[in-house]
This record gives C-alpha cells, sequence and structure tokens, in this order.
C-alpha cells in the first residue's frame, strides 16, 4: 500500500475560544491547501500534527516554501519521530515563536510502502543535520516540555528512537527560558520483546539529556513512571 502525499494523517486545530476542530485531507494538489490552511489558522493558539503532516511540511520547505509566523502557544505533536517527519517538525517550531509548550506523544511505528516519487523527496533528509536545516533557531517563550512514550511502542528498538533524542537536545540547546522537561511512561511490558523496554530507554534518555548544554538557568527535568 502506498500513502503519499494523496493521504495527509488527521490535523487536529483547536482555537482556545472556538474549540474549532480542522480535519483535513488533501489530494493532489495538497501544498497548495496546506499553505492555505497555515495561512488561515496562523492565529490559531493550540495546534495538534501528525506524521503525514510534517512530512509534508518538510517536502515543501525542500521546495523552498516559506510557512507563515504561527501564533500558537501549545502544540501536540502525535507521531513517531523519524528522520523524515523530524525536519518537518522543526520547521514548524521555527514558525511558531510564540510557542510556550510543546508536547510530544509518541506515537506507534507504521511502516507505510513509500511511492518513488515521494521517496525521492524524503531521501533527502538522508543528507541533512537538525543544526544545518534550522540554524540560528530559538525558542524565546519555550517555557514546558513534555514527552509522553505509550505503553504499546517498541523501545526495544534503540537505534530507531535516536531522533527523539535529537529534538529534544536541540530543544535544550535553544529553549532560552525553558523551566519543565517531563517524560512521562508506564511501567508494561513491550509486544515485541516481552520485557519493559520503555522505562530503560526513557530514563536513559532523562540522563543522557542532563548532560546537554542549555541556556536556561530556571530548569527542571523530571521522569515520571507509572
Amino acid at each position: 500500500m502506498c500513502l503519499p502525499w494523496s493521504v495527509l494523517s488527521l490535523l487536529l486545530i483547536s482555537d482556545v475560544r472556538s474549540r474549532i476542530t480542522v480535519v483535513v485531507i488533501t489530494i493532489g494538489f495538497f501544498w497548495t491547501l496546506v499553505q492555505d490552511y497555515l495561512q488561515k489558522l496562523r492565529h490559531v493558539n493550540e495546534l495538534t500534527i501528525g506524521t503525514w503532516f510534517a512530512e509534508v511540511l518538510f517536502m515543501m520547505q525542500l521546495d523552498g516554501a516559506q510557512l507563515p509566523e504561527l501564533k500558537c502557544k501549545c502544540l501536540t505533536l502525535k507521531l513517531h519521530i523519524t528522520k523524515y517527519n523530524l525536519y518537518g517538525v522543526a520547521s514548524l517550531l521555527r514558525a511558531s515563536p510564540h510557542l510556550e509548550t510543546l508536547n510530544i506523544h509518541m506515537d506507534v511505528e507504521v511502516n507505510f510502502v513509500q511511492c518513488r516519487y515521494e521517496s525521492s523527496y524524503l531521501r533527502q533528509g538522508d543528507n541533512i543535520d537538525l543544526e544545518s536545516w534550522i540554524s540560528n533557531s530559538v525558542f524565546p517563550n519555550l517555557k514546558s516540555v513534555n514527552i509522553i512514550c505509550p505503553i504499546f511502542i517498541g523501545m526495544c528498538r534503540t537505534a530507531r528512537h535516536d531522533r527523539l533524542f535529537e529534538l529534544s537536545k536541540f530543544l535544550l540547546k535553544n529553549a532560552m527560558v525553558l523551566e519543565t522537561f517531563v517524560i512521562m511512561v508506564k511501567r508494561t511490558r513491550c509486544s515485541l520483546c516481552s520485557r519493559n523496554c520503555v522505562s530503560p530507554y526513557s530514563s536513559g534518555l532523562a540522563a543522557k539529556l542532563l548532560g546537554c548544554p542549555r541556556p536556561s538557568t530556571n530548569f527542571m527535568m523530571s521522569f515520571h513512571e507509572s
């Protein structure tokens, strides 16, 4: 099955005042639609995106598309961070200078078969690093980062989760007034390895991040397990 650009996953936009929910499904000419929606919704306070939307943003940026400045103060990512959607996420963060809260809900990794045309775009991410992709970017208002690891995700595949560490380290380095960085996990058995692999990975992630440079002096990292 090929799920390239013709199907864009759920995009949920919630306005604090009107609590508007918008579901966007783009077909064919989705780039124009995505840009149009970003323009129209640039004043919303809360935004939730998924994997495919982040990948679309990455491909748009590769073609030189400019994102409008977003007024979003609370951004929720419901995705499994990969090398392909990471740069879309980074582009969205750069376009959100008013962002105060970032929630990362680690989703199940789904391996869709990509068509050749889509893969030719996404492979350009192989030779890009996060620092060069959005160089000289800072997050002047980001105060809270929350990472939520679900019980069913296979954290035993540690090599596949390096992008989460890469994004977390980048946030610590460039969030000027960060106050809290929270990692929340549930103690349970993994369906892949039959062990509690979520806890060791997440606690290890927290330990590595404590050693990363950060400009914020009023900062607290916490790890919660239930």
